[in-house]
């Protein structure tokens, strides 16, 4: 007569279990992602649109900063609040950065305005995004 006996089961279901959970613990990677998203934000007001589009933003008329309250010539930063003022949220099933400003979707899409983009398109963010996520699979799953 044969027998099997298997040795470690419980010690090795209790590593699979924990690697499980932390695997679909997405909270601090979603808060990850959220900050990449807004560097990059940062990263295209500070270049004028141009991580957005080819060229940059629209450049401003010499009226339109003859009229700024703090006379300068930067794209979208009269004020900073637009550039500065982000709401941002994260839970385990997402990641959230919306503009405080209502008029910011004005200026992304061109609404009775030069349209100049402010968030990144998915092709611009994904490669980011997916080293961030890409990261948590395999921290998770070699933990």
């Amino acid at each position: 007569m044969t027998s099997i006996e298997i040795i470690g089961v419980r010690a090795l279901t209790s590593i699979m279990n924990k690697r499980r959970d932390k695997l679909a613990n997405f909270r601090r990677v979603n808060a990850k992602a959220v900050v990449v998203v807004e560097k990059w934000i940062q990263k295209n007001f500070q270049q004028e649109g141009a991580m957005a589009q080819e060229g940059g933003w629209k450049k401003l008329s010499p009226a339109t900063i003859a009229m700024r309250r703090s006379g300068s010539s930067k794209i979208l930063q009269d004020t900073g609040r637009l550039k500065n003022e982000w709401k941002k949220q994260w839970t385990n099933k997402s990641g959230i950065i919306q503009a405080s400003m209502p008029y910011a979707i004005k200026h992304h899409k061109g609404m009775g305005v030069p349209k100049r983009p402010i968030l990144p398109t998915e092709p611009q963010i994904m490669p980011e995004l997916l080293k961030v996520y890409g990261t948590h699979v395999r921290t998770s799953l070699n933990a």
